[in-house]
């Protein structure tokens, strides 16, 4: 049985207006290794039918990236900040996983209303060739939760990456993470995580 906040939430109709604005400084989209990104995301949630109920979302991210040991290595840090009204439905509220890319949890696990993480990865190259590395850890935590208890929550791991292109820096990566619930959680997929 699906938990009331949950389940009341299956069936709705959702209309959304708002606006976004971004600043981004990259050296580059698909394998950033200096500058920054800055995304702002506001919105307006209309739900219609016999369930009418409005809310509203923010979500605010910023990325950072510098490189290191004469560019053949890159920190990457990462943060995002995101709030909505109570009355959002489950699926348009704050989690971990979903809204901030927090590897090492359900993003079903810490869904609430007000969000805060941080993420931080470290990215390597062998030889410069087609295969690489990162060491990632991350922290998160949501206050008026839906799901489970508030509280922080922390996760880290390892990560293999494989350049698919000599043309393009688009990696196939896959990470394996701890959560501090004690949880080993796997991912596959194209690019990096932020």
């Amino acid at each position: 049985t699906l938990p009331p906040e949950i389940s009341a939430s299956l069936d709705l109709e959702v209309f959304k207006y708002g606006l976004a604005a971004m600043w981004d400084d990259r050296n580059s989209d698909l394998y950033p290794t200096s500058g920054s990104l800055i995304t702002f995301d506001a919105f307006q949630g209309e739900v219609t039918g016999r369930f009418g109920r409005d809310y509203n979302k923010a979500i605010l991210q910023g990325s950072y990236f510098q490189p290191l040991s004469a560019g053949k290595s890159v920190l990457a840090l990462s943060g995002t900040l995101c709030h909505a009204s109570k009355t959002a439905p489950f699926f348009d509220s704050c989690s971990i996983g979903l809204t901030d890319n927090l590897r090492g949890f359900s993003v079903t696990e810490y869904i609430g209303e007000t969000l805060i993480s941080a993420q931080a990865e470290y990215r390597g190259r062998i030889n410069n060739g087609r295969f690489g590395y990162v060491a990632f850890l991350g922290a998160g935590s949501v206050l008026g939760t839906k799901t489970s208890d508030a509280g922080i929550h922390t996760a880290a791991g390892l990560g293999i990456r494989y350049r698919l292109s000599k043309a393009l820096p688009v990696d196939f990566s896959v990470d394996a993470t701890r959560n501090s619930n004690n949880e080993t959680l796997y991912y596959i997929y194209v690019g990096q995580s932020f």
